[in-house]
């Protein structure tokens, strides 16, 4: 959580002076969070947003998925952010996808291996993951740029709320439809949003 979600909080905070200096009605600056598709197993639970697992057991693979779908909500308290304030600044969160890296070279035996599997059947090397981050520096060049400001994209494509339910049937799985980017449905969700931003702000002694 530390690094995938708290250095990436503090980091912004800290620049945010530098960003709104930066930024014009003309050409508005962006902060692009770096998500993953693995947000959607994430859980954070309003009655009980433990950070620093002080009071549940650490698990790498439950904590990368809880710091990216904290990650997802945070970048639309940070656009919200800039809304409130009128900056002239975007908050936008993307996907890389499942890029053939070491990154789950921490995780359990079973898990790397499995995860090594499924990067090299389906996965993406460095250059195609890095596509989507390319496409919105890109489309930051374009007139409506203030369009992007709290959106979440994954392969170029902008996202859509999905709840992760198993389906009775192969046809209605929502894993096979290859037009469809999913969202958690806890995005949103402003109690969690709340909760998740006091306790950030507690941990790192700022004030958004």
């Amino acid at each position: 959580m530390a690094t995938n979600y708290l250095g990436h909080v503090y980091l912004t905070y800290k620049l945010l002076p530098l960003i709104k200096v930066g930024s014009s009605q003309r050409d508005p600056a962006a902060v692009i969070h770096l998500s993953s598709f693995g947000h959607l197993l994430g859980v954070l639970d309003p009655s009980d947003i433990d950070l620093n697992c002080n009071r549940h057991e650490f698990l790498p693979e439950n904590q990368y998925c809880a710091s990216k779908l904290a990650l997802l909500h945070f970048s639309n308290i940070l656009g919200k952010k800039f809304q409130r304030e009128n900056w002239n600044c975007i908050s936008v969160a993307v996907n890389p996808g499942l890029v053939r890296t070491n990154i789950f070279g921490q995780s359990s035996p079973d898990v790397s291996k499995m995860m090594n599997i499924l990067g090299w059947m389906f996965g993406k090397n460095t250059f195609q993951g890095a596509q989507t981050t390319i496409h919105i520096a890109m489309r930051l060049l374009e007139t409506r740029k203030k369009e992007l400001n709290k959106k979440y994209f994954s392969d170029c494509r902008e996202g859509k709320f999905f709840h992760l339910k198993i389906k009775s049937t192969l046809n209605n799985v929502p894993f096979f439809n290859s037009d469809t980017i999913f969202v958690s449905k806890q995005i949103g969700n402003k109690e969690v949003e709340k909760k998740l931003l006091e306790a950030t702000q507690k941990i790192l002694d700022i004030n958004l």
